[in-house]
């Protein structure tokens, strides 16, 4: 990296990163690539500031762009497309925006829940379906498979059982629109009970 007073006082330009990553063994990224990675919303928006020297204006990123840009690099080097990259950013903890994960994941999560909640559109007997559904078509499959999750294997059946439960109750009251206007909870356990 660069040692002068505009990268120490400033930040990072595109110049800069290009040459970190060239330092690194990635190569392949340009300024018009770093460009457009910013206007998608997978690096974060350069600030404007201006030289010590002048006030001729720089564009520049804080240092947190380093390990972001390095992780996105190695994430499309591996052929990931841009809603998995979206993802990944954000399960990395990176600040992206979350609407492309949204739009991009909504319409196969919508039909999984339909799918195991057989259409119903009340709440409680769409999470007792779902129940129902991961017992009587899951479960057998969990149990009986020539070769078993070794996750499954090791947490147990009833157990995962409940994590998929808590995981789909989740998806059905945590904003996604598949029962439109519900307001009310619907984290119950096969059981009924609270979960």
């Amino acid at each position: 990296m660069r040692k002068n007073n505009v990268v120490q006082q400033s930040g990072i330009t595109q110049a800069d990163l290009l040459t970190i990553l060239e330092q690194s063994g990635r190569p392949n990224f340009t300024k018009r690539k770093l460009t457009q990675l910013t206007s998608e919303g997978l690096l974060p928006q350069l600030r404007r500031t201006s030289q010590a020297s002048s006030n001729s204006p720089v564009y520049v990123w804080g240092q947190e762009v380093i390990e972001q840009a390095t992780y996105l690099y190695d994430l499309m080097e591996r052929g990931n497309g841009r809603h998995r990259l979206f993802l990944a950013l954000w399960l990395g903890e990176y600040d992206v925006p979350f609407e492309p994960i949204l739009h991009r994941w909504i319409e196969p999560i919508d039909t999984l829940l339909h799918n195991l909640t057989g259409g119903e559109q009340d709440p409680e007997d769409a999470l007792d379906q779902i129940s129902s559904s991961l017992v009587q078509y899951v479960e057998p499959k969990w149990k009986f498979s020539p070769r078993p999750d070794e996750v499954i294997g090791e947490v147990g059946t009833d157990a995962w059982r409940e994590l998929m439960e808590f995981f789909l109750n989740g998806l059905c009251a945590g904003g996604i629109p598949l029962f439109p206007g519900r307001v009310d909870s619907c984290h119950t356990s096969s059981a009924g009970q609270p979960m």
